[in-house]
């Protein structure tokens, strides 16, 4: 065993990692099955000459470690946490999602990473890289929904019917 080149895994356990020491021929690591993320990551770094395959499931969806996009239409609390575990990852394609404030915190977790969805605001669909919006008739919760276009400078509002004092909170 001690000369295996590859090795498939579907879990992982410190016991296990100590284990793999011996192994010093190792070259690939198949953990598709695993979801033992941080366990992974400890046995990338006790072996960063061997090559780990794994994948992450987001939405229903399982993604090689390599991704460098994904496509979700709905997100998860727990599911925020799996974004690291993808360190080519360079765009989220998330339009459909309405987890606004989940796709925020998303944002703030990785900010090397475009983040895409479009908004509902005064009955119009606005994506993530919108610059200006001109609006008439806006509304305290579209005034909430602005709040998530990242590249929002400008606003001009006509007759809104949001309270004055939310409208200075903007």
């Amino acid at each position: 065993a001690k000369d295996m080149t590859s090795l498939t895994i579907t879990s992982l356990t410190e016991e296990d990692i100590l284990a793999l020491d011996s192994m010093t021929a190792l070259e690939v690591i198949n953990a598709q099955g695993c979801r033992d993320y941080e366990q992974l990551m400890a046995l990338q770094k006790r072996h960063p000459g061997c090559t780990i395959h794994y994948t992450v499931c987001l939405d229903g969806t399982e993604y090689p470690e390599d991704s460098t996009e994904v496509t979700l239409t709905k997100l998860t609390e727990e599911e925020l946490g799996l974004f690291q575990y993808l360190p080519m990852l360079t765009r989220v394609n998330a339009d459909g999602c309405t987890d606004y404030v989940l796709l925020q915190q998303l944002r703030e977790l990785m900010p090397q990473c475009e983040i895409a969805y479009t908004l509902p605001i005064g009955g119009e669909e606005y994506t993530t890289d919108t610059t200006a919006l001109e609006l008439s008739g806006i509304t305290e919760e579209d005034i909430a929904m602005i709040a998530y276009l990242p590249k929002l400078e400008t606003v001009h509002m006509v007759d809104p019917e949001a309270a004055p004092e939310v409208l200075l909170q903007m």
